[in-house]
């Protein structure tokens, strides 16, 4: 096997010098070529420029004339000296030329001058003459420069005898290997392959062999002594014979199709071949990690990556005109080494996978970009060969021809040229998307640290003030939970792109995660910008036809004053963000040193509530609603209370925003219910009970289905059960709600807006929506004792317009409840006529009011 080995190598220098000679041919033959067609095709415009000079008599016209001829004089002029710089230079060539320039110039000269006759008989004298010596000259040029390809192109032919003859044992250790996969090979050969361009195809690709057996030989022997250290030597060894004898074969194949690569030969069976040779190659290099990559050191696993990659690459080149036996070559190449790295589990070791993978993936794109240029190309060299081939007896058309050739290269290299910018721009893009959001187009958490910091010590250096803004979207989990993801995709974008538009060009502005962002503003160019974002936020976001209305809760914190370390000051800006949202949302905090104990209040609150709901150590009151006419049936409304064992009473304002942000309103809603219902159904009488329900509730899609299972559980009938809503639920999905609502309705359940005015006020919700009671908010009861009771008026005229009654809460005083009576209104609530009761409390009350009846 050495043996064949250094006679293989040398066999495989000669061939390429050959092949080398006849290259440096064609590079000189070509060119002058077509210095020989642009001599031959300028004699005889030079004669006939001559002959017009000699029996023109405008003294003008013949100026012109003569530039012309000066013209063509130049073009041979330069014919000439490129066949000097190709080195065709000769004595010869220097006698005729001259002479034949010398003539021209002379009768030129006597045309100019207007001597007609003594400039014809110089043109018959002495330039044609001359221009049938320079003419032989040139067919001469011409004879010789073809006689010399043929010369070489059969020198190199009788070359790859020997190499065959070198190869021959080479060739048996690998041909059961090599016709095992041939079926396998055609399979993967398109089944109406051109035949001309499948023969440019094995040309091309068989040009590559002594390359790639070279390049193989190399590797492999780099591979073995990478891993000499390896515990199964003679298993490696038994590897690199296997890989020697496929080489061997490679090479016996490559000599027997050199042999007949001037004859009539099948393309596809010599991609075939070929293609058979590569996969059995990459078969014997896909069996290595399976047989040593367990053991291997992690330099030898990198040195392996590394080698497998390089033969990856270059393998990929060859075969991309066969696109699928590329493909295969790839993975049998790469794929292991995937599957070993990913398996390994440490972080370089799945780093290293991850790199394979994505090479993997850029040389199948790679390989398949390269197959259509290897096919443009490969019809541009036809063309060129047909051209060549044609010069002689179509001399007159050959600058024609080269001009369409100029142009066809010119369009390609264009081409390419689009396609290096479009993998720059790629390049480019992939360096983008690592520090954007790949939603938004905002910078992501990475990248914001990075720049973040350039800010804060730029304006360190120069005394300048930075803000942090943390900016968190109020209730979007209800837009993606109601509207869908896509609906809140959109509505991230529009809010990035506000953002972007509504703070000033030096704020570096990131997407946090989620529904959270952030800005970092110097402090001159961003003193007070919480009104911009909440203007940018305040018009509605139309996605899909549907309205979408949004506002977000602000933190912010300062550079120097509360710290220059860039997680710090995120963090305090989210912990103001958080205080911002307890205070009501839509709101913005600056932060203190205090928000930090206030967030672990508020931590250990919701650890408490949840605590207490699994408990059962919340409560319920029942505060009256009074009806004002002897028709209308009584209420109470339940009223959720939590009495903290250590901080005492907490207020509902504080603790159901933090059931909310923990998740527990859903859980928190149905246990109210379920004890409101119980509670109603022992009061002996028909009153109402009105129960709470937040937004998040309705737009859950529970609601039903608890208000159902409550009733049930209870036995309350659904005619004594009232819900009470906010306003701000119909900022969402109206048709979704009107569903929800519609069918309570249908069962028997009161629907109540509670807070009427203070919040989404429509009139179109009000007749599209189920509602039986509308409740004044008490901002409205304590107005109407200063300013008047208009507005209470305006409301009642158009509750009763829709057939609602009207509850008025927080009647606190003898004056309120006059002047309310006075405009009979439907329900009196407050204070002035009682005060929330204790469960005990509210059924002595029910039986008192059923006495008074």
């Amino acid at each position: 096997m050495a043996a064949f080995v250094v006679l293989g190598l040398g066999g495989m220098v000669a061939w390429t010098g050959m092949r080398t000679d006849v290259d440096a041919m064609n590079q000189r033959s070509v060119p002058a070529l077509m210095a020989v067609s642009d001599l031959n095709a300028s004699f005889k415009g030079v004669r006939s420029l001559l002959l017009a000079m000699a029996i023109e008599k405008d003294p003008g016209v013949r100026a012109l004339l003569n530039e012309q001829v000066g013209a063509h004089v130049g073009r041979l002029s330069a014919a000439v000296s490129g066949l000097r710089g190709l080195g065709l230079a000769s004595a010869s060539l220097d006698e005729v030329s001259g002479a034949f320039f010398n003539a021209v110039r002379e009768t030129a000269i006597v045309a100019r001058n207007g001597e007609r006759d003594a400039a014809a008989a110089l043109l018959y004298s002495s330039v044609i003459p001359a221009e049938q010596n320079m003419a032989a000259y040139v067919d001469g040029v011409r004879r010789d420069l073809l006689a010399q390809q043929k010369a070489l192109d059969k020198s190199l032919s009788y070359g790859g005898m020997t190499l065959f003859a070198y190869c021959l044992i080479g060739i048996a250790m690998g041909l059961a290997l090599r016709h095992i996969l041939l079926p396998s090979v055609a399979a993967l050969m398109p089944a109406h392959e051109d035949e001309l361009v499948s023969r440019e195809i094995a040309l091309m690709m068989h040009t590559y062999t002594g390359s790639v057996i070279m390049a193989s030989l190399v590797t492999s022997v780099a591979l073995v002594a990478v891993f000499l250290g390896h515990p199964d030597r003679l298993a490696l060894y038994c590897w690199w014979a296997v890989s020697l004898g496929v080489l061997a074969t490679r090479l016996a194949g490559y000599l027997r199709w050199f042999r007949m690569r001037d004859t009539d030969f099948s393309g596809i069976a010599a991609i075939r071949n070929f293609g058979a040779g590569s996969v059995a190659s990459a078969l014997t290099w896909a069996v290595f990690p399976f047989l040593f990559f367990a053991e291997a050191t992690q330099v030898q696993r990198m040195a392996m990556a590394f080698i497998y990659a390089a033969m990856a690459g270059g393998g990929s080149a060859v075969l991309a005109p066969a696109r699928k036996v590329s493909l295969v070559y790839l993975c049998l190449m790469l794929l292991p080494q995937v599957g070993f790295f990913a398996w390994a589990g440490t972080r370089i070791d799945l780093t290293v996978a991850v790199m394979c993978a994505g090479m993997l993936g850029l040389l199948v794109y790679s390989s398949s970009s390269s197959r259509r240029i290897t096919l443009s190309a490969l019809q541009l060299s036809r063309e060129n060969k047909r051209m060549v081939e044609e010069s002689v007896t179509r001399q007159l058309e050959l600058e024609n021809l080269n001009t369409r050739l100029e142009d066809r290269v010119h369009e390609r290299t264009i081409m390419l040229e689009l396609e290096v910018d479009a993998r720059e721009e790629y390049a480019l893009q992939l360096k983008e998307l690592a520090l954007r959001d790949p939603l938004t187009g905002l910078l992501n958490r990475r990248a914001l640290a990075e720049q973040m910091d350039e800010v804060l010590a730029c304006a360190a250096g120069v005394g300048m003030g930075v803000q942090v803004l943390f900016i968190d979207l109020d209730r979007f989990k209800e837009v993606n939970d109601v509207q869908g993801h896509f609906v809140g995709d959109q509505v991230l974008i529009e809010v990035a792109a506000r953002l972007r538009a509504a703070l000033p060009e030096p704020a570096l502005v990131a997407r946090w995660g989620g529904d959270e962002f952030v800005a970092v503003v110097p402090a001159v160019a961003g003193r007070n910008l919480v009104p911009a974002v909440h203007a940018c936020l305040a018009e509605p976001i139309r996605v899909r036809g549907n309205e979408i209305r949004i506002d977000a809760s602000i933190g912010i914190s300062l550079s120097p004053e509360h710290g220059r370390d860039v997680d710090v000051l995120v963090r305090q800006a989210d912990v103001a963000m958080y205080q911002a949202k307890l205070k009501g949302r839509s709101g913005s905090q600056t932060y203190d040193a205090a928000m930090g104990e206030q967030l672990r209040r508020l931590h250990e609150l919701g650890q408490a509530l949840r605590e207490a709901l699994e408990n059962d150590a919340l409560s319920v009151v029942f505060q009256p609603i009074v009806p004002q006419h002897a028709s209308l049936t009584s209420k109470m409304e339940a009223l959720l209370r939590w009495q903290h064992p250590v901080r005492g009473a907490v207020s509902p304002r504080e603790f159901i925003a933090i059931a909310e942000d923990a998740g527990l309103i859903g859980k928190l809603g149905r246990w109210v219910l379920v004890r409101s219902c119980y509670e109603a159904l022992s009061w002996g009488n028909d009153n109402v009970v009105s129960v709470n329900v937040s937004a998040l509730q309705v737009m859950s899609g529970e609601l039903l289905d608890d208000v159902i299972a409550a009733l049930r559980e209870s036995g309350l009938p659904a005619e004594r059960l009232e819900l009470e809503l906010t306003e701000s639920v119909f900022i969402h999905d109206i048709d979704a709600i009107a569903r929800v609502l519609d069918t309570l309705r249908e069962i028997g359940v009161r629907i109540a807006i509670d807070d009427f005015g203070t919040g989404y006020s429509s009139l179109s919700y009000l007749n599209r929506l189920p509602i039986d009671t509308l409740k004044i908010d008490r901002s409205f009861v304590l107005a109407a004792e200063g300013d008047g009771d208009q507005m209470l008026r305006a409301i009642l005229g158009m509750a009763r317009g829709f057939g609602c009654k009207v509850v008025a809460e927080g009647v606190e005083n003898p004056a309120q409840l006059a002047m309310l009576r006075s405009l009979s209104i439907d329900y009196i609530q407050g204070n002035c006529i009682s005060a929330p009761l204790l469960p005990d409390a509210a059924r002595v009350w029910n039986d008192c009011q059923a006495s008074l009846a």
